[in-house]
């Protein structure tokens, strides 16, 4: 009886941990009113959504080159939408993608049904923010022939997931005030990325100000606008985006 009891015991232990780890992954940082904004289609960019993905589509082209993003965990993926628009609005199809519990590391692979679903895209690029960017490079080392180039926004490469060889161009973006992907952790880890990758450093920014969700715990305090730092964002990916052979 008494081992009977120990096991009903543990078992509750684990519903209970288990009931709030889906709780607490269900409740993500919210999109500012500027992101909501955003998913509104206008006369250079059309928007589509449901509950797994955003795309931002250029209404006055044809893509070749479509961009897959992958959110920051924890945060709701419509945040990312004020920058994505943008992008989109310079030429390229954007796929925004929904993680479980939103986080990217539940649902790695998420890139291949994007693909397989928009055959017309001739050439792809992965991208992600913070956690997404880490689990966006997990994806390319498991999956090099389907990737053309890797953008990271305050997010790196790290040893499990070793792109330096990979032969792919590469993008890190990140912010000299960003207090969870600090610029030790960017310059300390850029040996897992190839050596002719770019490197931008907008100065003054930090984490939260990729996307629109408000301030972040550990977070640095910037010293320009969330208006300048993704300008800066867009400019700087949209660059790289024309860029590309």
């Amino acid at each position: 009886m008494k081992s009977k009891k120990i096991l009903v015991t543990l078992l509750l232990i684990i519903v209970i941990a288990a009931g709030s780890f889906v709780v607490w992954g269900n409740t993500p940082a919210k999109p500012a009113q500027v992101a909501l904004q955003a998913l509104a289609s206008d006369s250079t960019v059309t928007v589509n959504q449901n509950k797994d993905l955003i795309t931002f589509f250029p209404t006055d082209n044809t893509p070749q080159i479509g961009l897959i993003f992958y959110p920051g965990g924890r945060v709701d993926f419509r945040a990312y939408a004020a920058p994505l628009h943008q992008m989109a609005a310079q030429g390229f199809a954007v796929y925004l993608v929904k993680m479980p519990l939103n986080l990217a590391v539940f649902d790695t692979n998420a890139a291949d049904a994007v693909i397989a679903q928009n055959p017309q895209i001739r050439q792809w690029v992965i991208a992600g923010h913070s956690l997404g960017g880490a689990m966006a490079a997990s994806y390319v080392k498991n999956n090099p022939s389907k990737i053309t180039a890797v953008i990271f926004w305050a997010a790196y490469a790290t040893k499990g997931a070793d792109l330096s060889d990979s032969g792919l161009s590469m993008l890190s973006i990140s912010a000299s005030h960003d207090g969870l992907s600090t610029p030790a952790d960017i310059e300390a880890n850029s040996v897992f990325i190839p050596a002719d990758a770019e490197f931008y450093v907008i100065e003054g920014g930090n984490h939260a100000q990729f996307a629109n969700y408000g301030s972040q715990a550990g977070d640095g305090t910037p010293t320009i606008t969330w208006q300048e730092q993704q300008a800066q964002v867009v400019s700087v990916t949209t660059g790289f985006l024309h860029s590309l052979p």
